[in-house]
């Protein structure tokens, strides 16, 4: 009641708007971080499926049953509910069951590789992100490419309810619990320097491990070119000194919230994806880029708007102490399948 007596939900900032800005950024770093590794898991084993030459129809219901496993209503209720983060045992676990819930087998050397993939895929491109709200675009891109690889409407309705999720969620997020978001993800990813042939062939790891981060490309939303000095006094401007820098040239200022022509995300094992960040062509925005794009707009105007709102209450409320469970008690279960037969994969 106080919420509408004081104004703080309009018409258009529904209650449920209002409830996701009381949960605290930090809570809500696990769907980002397997439904990416999830979109990486599925880009590999198409890959090694090509690979193998493994016939088309065992190879599409693989995919298939992966992708419906790790979109189950169940499975997405519990991984969006606020809750900290897992630990990297309690992760990899998850995806020890979806890679098995099909008739796909993988030794112990094959799943320990499939997840250093997946770790570095997903860890190169959340650091290559701009700024945080970028990892939702990220998103976006691994399950909409997630779409166009598997066809079936029985599984691509899945992956959409996916998308509606992330958008609901993420698109309402401040930029003080983005922050937050970032550093519990930062966190999660800290130290894993596990070499990747894709990445040093294209300079873009050290023989070492480290990655390596260009500043070519799209700025911050909001943030200028470098190459301008301003100089104030009693906060009135006295005179501004402009300079040539090479960084000038080599990047552009974003005029969106969200940058719909990223490519991060994009399929990296596909010679047709242009997924580095070095490809001059752009990307089209799909629909769901759209939407969050005009979400987050939608949002960003709301809290300029509302921060000086009288009596507003403070994000970091009670709700926000009820985490989720972090237990692995509601991990994706196996479907059933009429098939017998397995699939050997050596990755």
């Amino acid at each position: 009641k106080n919420a509408f007596r004081y104004g703080w939900i309009t018409s258009n900032y529904t209650f449920t708007t209002y409830l996701l800005e009381m949960v605290l950024g930090s809570e809500l770093a696990m769907p980002i971080i397997v439904l990416n590794m999830g979109g990486e898991m599925i880009y590999i084993l198409h890959q090694r499926l090509q690979a193998q030459q493994v016939p088309e129809e065992k190879s599409r219901k693989v995919l298939e049953d992966v992708v419906r496993t790790m979109y189950t209503p169940l499975f997405l209720e519990e991984l969006f509910k606020p809750q900290e983060v897992y630990s990297a045992a309690s992760t990899k676990q998850i995806f020890e069951k979806l890679a098995h819930s099909s008739i796909m087998r993988l030794n112990k050397t094959s799943m320990d590789k499939l997840y250093d993939l997946m770790t570095m895929g997903v860890k190169y491109q959340l650091i290559s992100c701009k700024s945080p709200p970028q990892y939702l675009q990220t998103t976006l891109n691994h399950l909409d490419s997630i779409v166009d690889m598997v066809k079936s409407e029985s599984v691509t309705s899945l992956v959409h309810i996916a998308i509606t999720k992330a958008i609901q969620t993420y698109s309402h997020l401040t930029m003080g619990n983005w922050m937050l978001l970032e550093q519990v993800i930062f966190s999660f990813y800290q130290g894993k320097k596990i070499k990747v042939s894709l990445f040093l062939q294209q300079s873009l790891q050290t023989v070492t491990g480290v990655l390596i981060l260009n500043n070519k490309g799209s700025l911050p939303y909001g943030t200028e070119k470098p190459g301008t000095i301003r100089y104030y006094e009693e906060n009135r401007l006295i005179r501004s000194d402009v300079f040539n820098h090479d960084v000038s040239d080599l990047c552009y200022e974003c005029h969106e919230v969200l940058d719909g022509h990223s490519r991060l995300g994009m399929n990296m094992y596909s010679k047709h994806s242009g997924w580095n960040t070095d490809s001059e062509a752009k990307l089209e925005p799909s629909s769901s880029s759209r939407e969050a794009a005009r979400l987050l707009s939608t949002a960003k105007d709301h809290h300029l708007s509302s921060s000086t709102a009288p009596g507003k209450s403070n994000h970091l409320s009670p709700i926000a102490a009820e985490k989720g469970s972090s237990s692995n008690s509601n991990l994706p279960y196996r479907p059933t399948t009429q098939s017998t037969a397995k699939a050997e994969l050596t990755l």
